[in-house]
């Protein structure tokens, strides 16, 4: 614009001084026109007639610039009203002088509405402080000045704008204008606003998160954890920043082994591991996968670690559990046949007691058999007990008396440099077991301290004591509630464990003594018992230390029921008429030869089918049924129930080694009458036939007195039925 304006001003004042010129040349010439010659007159003709045409060619371009002036005015103009962003002209008093289009379409107020009102109309009384500071720093320092802050539209919607603001340059500031342009950045506040939201909700996260979470760099040194690392190793926010992740958790200055953060930085790859640090005395599951930047550079890994001691502790128990149903199944299998041969050794060894004079030396080595097979036969029913198959029924006893007769056999067997201390509390209080079962835990705990003590010298200190156990001190134990307990403290001074042996001692099999010298059973079996009772035992021990264990029975109210001595007596005898079974041969011989021996006639079979066959053809030729339970073609719940068939209330006992199908409680819903468990003596068979045979007695002779009760009461209606009826 400056130089189109220049051009103009000179070709006028050129064009004014040819006009000049050539007027003061025509008057002169004209003076002098007599006396100018032809030539000179053309002369002077060509010459006006150049400057006439320079004139011309100066206007045009004269008209040029004013068209382009124009032009140019028309595109500013366009330019300012059509603008994004809107422009506003501001007086020294505040109002406005001069706005775009934009402007007014921000505010939406017409153009001629928005000029001479004031610009603080329009910013929210909030942000007013903000345009005045921007001002005055404008006004202070003649430099370009920008602020955020809201404005106000007419029907009164609020926006985010940018102020940017200049002094106007056709004033110089000094008259105080200024000029803004206004650019609406709503769209993008409300993009920061969901990006602040989206980082609050990603932290809200990240802390949420239970593992423990931490960002590293290359070097492994930490750049950001979330709060479960904060609260784990106990640091303030940020506390963590810049130490190596290897500190926290192993304490040193190199990294954990088989660390997957290595892998990771090497491969770039996500890597996991399990780590035990023994320090934190916990198990983690540790994975790494690396981070990469906006430009795909690999720079960071995330780091997580989850805690899984618990898991593992969980997983240990149920390979534990495993492992007690794996010789669960063994038991079962093994104890019906064990038991058989028990059954006949036992059997016979008690007849040849019988026939035997009292004082030979024939009696005394039977004796010994029987004694070699009662302990067998508890042997067995140890390990029933131990995989919860046994079948001894728990009832309400009082522990003390038990364990100061346990003791008693101990101290007879300990030698003598064992000094032995007791405190046993007569009112300890009453528990619901088998009393051969708390009688074994005693002596198996008895004896591990015997054997730690393997100098055969220490002090052996047996307590037993009520307790009260609060949450907290069963809250180890996942079906054990607080409240009463009898406490059994055994303590020896002996060699003590390490804490990998303590964690395995009740182990099946598991033993740290020399092979051949134990069976690594007893604390396995004495642990199945506890459990079964419902307790439950912790055990402390270091080495060099000695060992206590703390066995815990679950207390009752019941008084254990007071035991009545039992009598002398001799064998009871019959003469009735018996019906045996058992596939072995031997057993069913045993049957018949004691049986006969107190008076009974006896039948005996050793198949189930033939068995069968032979009570069809006369079924009222017995008088009772013995069968095995495990037999080939019918088992004995098979048979039971096609001779109760027959025969309802037929009297059948249920004999059997173990069986997994059939228990005492299934026996009775079936109508069998009694369910014996192999192996058993004369006396116990003797006393459960006579109590079965009688029971079948007194039942048929109460069916007989009400059968004639019945016969007379009907005599007797039939007598008042015939007697006349007595006039009225």
């Amino acid at each position: 614009m400056p130089r189109t304006r220049s051009s103009k001003d000179t070709s006028t004042k050129k064009f004014a001084e040819l006009r000049k010129r050539a007027d003061l040349w025509i008057g002169e010439k004209a003076a002098l026109s007599s006396t100018l010659s032809i030539a000179e007159a053309r002369r002077l003709l060509h010459e006006l007639h150049t400057y006439q045409i320079e004139l011309e060619l100066q206007n045009e371009n004269l008209c040029h610039s004013q068209r382009e002036l124009e032009r140019s005015r028309r595109s500013y103009s366009d330019l300012y009203d059509f603008a994004p962003v809107g422009y506003l002209t501001v007086a020294e008093n505040g109002l406005i002088t001069k706005a775009n289009l934009a402007a007014a379409e921000m505010f939406d107020v017409p153009r001629k509405q928005l000029l001479q009102r004031a610009i603080s109309n329009f910013i929210i009384p909030d942000d007013q402080h903000i345009f005045h500071q921007c001002r005055k720093k404008l006004l202070a320092t003649k430099t370009k000045q920008s602020c955020e802050l809201r404005l106000q539209k007419k029907g009164g919607a609020v926006f985010h704008v940018l102020l940017e603001s200049t002094v106007n340059p056709e004033m110089d500031g000094t008259a105080g204008q200024f000029r803004l342009a206004i650019t609406d950045i709503s769209e993008r506040r409300e993009l920061e606003a969901i990006l602040q939201n989206a980082k609050k909700e990603w932290e809200k996260t990240f802390d949420a998160i239970s593992d423990i979470i931490t960002v590293q760099d290359t070097d492994m040194r930490i750049i950001r954890a979330n709060r479960a690392t904060h609260e784990t190793f106990q640091t303030a926010p940020g506390g963590l920043n810049g130490r190596h992740c290897y500190e926290l958790f192993r304490g040193t200055e190199t990294p954990c082994p088989h660390c997957p953060g290595i892998a990771t930085l090497q491969e770039a790859t996500p890597h996991s591991e399990t780590i035990i640090h023994e320090n934190m005395g916990r198990t983690f599951s540790v994975t790494c996968a690396p981070l990469r930047n906006e430009q795909g550079e690999f720079n960071r890994i995330v780091h997580i670690a989850r805690d899984i001691t618990f898991q593992m502790k969980m997983t240990a128990e149920l390979a534990q559990a495993r492992k007690m149903e794996a010789i669960g199944t063994l038991a079962g299998g093994i104890a019906h046949d064990f038991n058989n041969i028990l059954a006949a050794i036992i059997g016979y060894a008690d007849m040849a007691r019988y026939t035997l004079p009292a004082g030979s030396t024939a009696k005394k080595h039977i004796e010994q058999v029987l004694k070699a097979g009662n302990r067998a036969k508890e042997l067995v029913s140890q390990i029933l007990t131990f995989s919860r198959k046994g079948f001894d029924q728990a009832e309400a006893l009082d522990p003390a008396p038990i364990t100061k007769e346990a003791l008693k056999l101990l101290r007879a067997s300990l030698p003598t440099t064992i000094e032995i201390q007791q405190e046993i509390d007569p009112d300890c209080g009453i528990i619901l077991a088998h009393p051969s079962h708390i009688h074994q835990v005693i002596v198996n705990f008895c004896t591990n301290a015997l054997y730690a003590m393997k100098q055969e010298k220490g002090v052996l200190t047996v307590k037993l004591r009520p307790v009260e156990l609060k949450k907290i001190e069963v809250s180890e134990e996942p079906d054990v509630s607080p409240g009463p307990f009898v406490e059994l403290m055994i303590r020896d001074t002996g060699c003590g464990m390490d804490a990998k042996t303590s964690q395995r001692i009740f182990e099946p099999y598991f033993t740290t003594k020399e092979f051949g010298k134990g069976s690594g059973m007893g604390l396995a079996l004495a642990h199945g018992i506890v459990q079964s009772c419902g307790g439950f035992i912790k055990v402390e021990s270091a080495p060099h230390k000695g060992t206590t264990f703390h066995v815990f029975f679950p207390a009752i109210a019941a008084r254990p029921l007071a035991s009545a001595k039992e009598k002398p007596q001799k064998l009871p005898r019959g003469n009735e008429r018996i019906l045996a079974v058992d596939d072995e041969e031997p057993i069913a011989e045993m049957y018949k030869e004691i049986l006969e021996q107190l008076g009974y006639q006896v039948t005996t079979r050793s198949c189930s089918k033939q068995t069968l066959k032979l009570f069809l053809a006369a079924p009222d030729d017995f008088d009772l049924v013995i069968t095995d339970q495990t037999m080939p073609h019918l088992s004995g719940t098979e048979l039971a129930k096609k001779i109760l068939e027959i025969r309802p209330a037929m009297p059948i006992i249920m004999c059997t080694g173990y069986s997994s199908l059939i228990s005492e409680e299934k026996a009775h819903a079936m109508g069998i009458e009694k369910f014996v468990m192999k192996p058993f003596d004369q006396k116990e068979l003797a006393a459960t036939i006579r109590d079965v045979l009688d029971k079948k007695r007194r039942c048929a002779e109460k069916r007989g007195e009400l059968l004639l009760k019945k016969k007379r009461a009907e005599k007797t209606a039939g007598t008042d039925q015939s007697c006349p009826p007595k006039a009225p």
